[in-house]
């Protein structure tokens, strides 16, 4: 078995693409292969590709069509997990710095490969902190007192703009969700390897290299992006549900109306189509239950 497989998901975004294939080429950590799972871009991804393919330089997948960025972590890791040791998962628009891998490899160590996942410190292109990548700390730091000492951070989600996972967790605990399609299954997904240990890794770093630096906002967004948010209210109810956190599905149920209000009140453009996503999200979430893929099944 080899020990790390860098999978990158993409779509549409052979120049971002590039560049974080770049990034991981200079990791100073060895031993890593890189995956590059395609949502079937039609930009000419493969073609952009086609060096670095035929060279053995990165492994590469094309999915035959776009399972949006849930189905792209569940094919990748799926692959990679009967293969390698470790996965180390990203977005096509994710640059870690050189010693990132080899960070989160110090953090394995300190940690006696005793854990559920790590997550590198998102940075957005001017320096300041990604605020869609945050996580979500930890309550109980007394558990972690040895890793706190030694410059980690407990936490309980993370995102998958840089997460670092044992294949034998993907083992036990199973796959991410596909059917989630966009937003939230980083979030289901470290939550539920959550028990196992989550933790920040401050010194392991990468640039987010997003459009905007700002949280999902349905009555902001371009209109021609905006249908997607369903899945990010959906998704979140979903999470929400799972975790038998009844008083977070009844705030996300009132939420529909207060942002159906927002919109009516403060959207500049297109505010039946936003308000349509709301309610569509809302619909959708009643009746979603994507059931967990185990590897052994």
């Amino acid at each position: 078995m080899k020990k790390i497989a860098a999978c990158v998901v993409t779509y549409n975004r052979k120049v971002k693409l590039m560049r974080c294939l770049d990034s991981l080429r200079k990791q100073t950590a060895e031993g890593l292969d890189i995956i590059v799972i395609d949502n079937a871009s039609t930009d000419g991804t493969e073609q952009e590709l086609k060096t670095l393919i035929s060279s053995g330089a990165i492994k590469y997948f094309n999915t035959g069509k776009n399972l949006g960025g849930a189905g792209g972590f569940y094919t990748a890791i799926k692959y990679a997990a009967p293969k390698y040791e470790y996965i180390w998962i990203m977005d096509d628009d994710t640059y870690p710095e050189s010693d990132a891998l080899k960070e989160l490899l110090n953090a394995v160590k300190l940690l006696n490969d005793d854990f559920g996942f790590l997550s590198s410190v998102v940075k957005w292109r001017d320096g300041s902190f990604c605020k869609m990548n945050r996580p979500w700390l930890g309550e109980d730091f007394y558990e972690h007192i040895l890793a706190i000492e030694n410059g980690l951070i407990p936490v309980v989600e993370g995102s998958f703009v840089s997460m670092f996972v044992k294949s034998d967790t993907v083992k036990k605990k199973g796959l991410p969700i596909p059917e989630f399609f966009i937003w939230g299954d980083d979030a289901e997904y470290s939550m539920r390897l959550a028990d196992l240990g989550g933790y920040l890794v401050p010194k392991s770093r990468v640039l987010h290299d997003m459009e905007e630096n700002d949280s999902i906002d349905v009555t902001t967004t371009d209109y021609r992006r905006v249908t997607r948010y369903r899945y990010y209210l959906r998704n979140r109810i979903y999470i929400a549900k799972e975790h038998h956190d009844f008083k977070k599905v009844i705030k996300y149920h009132l939420s529909c109306g207060k942002q159906i209000l927002r919109v009516l009140l403060h959207a500049k453009d297109h505010r039946l189509l936003r308000m349509v996503t709301i309610l569509r999200g809302f619909f959708e979430s009643l009746f979603f239950n994507p059931q967990i893929e185990y590897l052994d099944k």
